[in-house]
């Protein structure tokens, strides 16, 4: 009950939250498919999920190392898909499309530092 009552009474609706969730995962597939030499998004463009962003880097250490740094920097949760292994980023209705854009920002610097 609470979660639905803060879906209409803060969010606006289940139409706002899918709105939401729309924009969120755009942003998060805008950041990776601007580099595509480094980050490889798994799934066809239509087919895409909006609510688990799978992708790949070159090397299992460059994954290995993503993590770790992710950690290091208070990001959790990016560890692989449980069938297609490689990275994942859950973008569920509880994070905010503020959090969205620092792990964008985040794999931006990511790519610069270590790609």
């Amino acid at each position: 009950m609470l979660v639905t009552r803060w879906l209409r009474d803060e969010i606006g609706g289940v139409e706002n939250m899918a709105a939401i969730n729309r924009a969120k995962s755009a942003q998060l597939y805008r950041a990776l498919d601007a580099e595509p030499d480094f980050y490889r998004v798994h799934g066809e463009r239509a087919c895409r999920s909006t609510m688990n962003v799978a992708f790949r880097l070159p090397d299992a250490a460059t994954e290995a190392q993503l993590i770790n740094d992710a950690r290091r920097d208070g990001l959790h949760g990016l560890e692989g898909h449980r069938s297609i292994g490689g990275l994942r980023a859950s973008l569920y209705n509880a994070v905010t499309p503020e959090a969205v854009a620092v792990l964008t920002e985040w794999l931006g610097e990511f790519r610069r530092v270590r790609g």
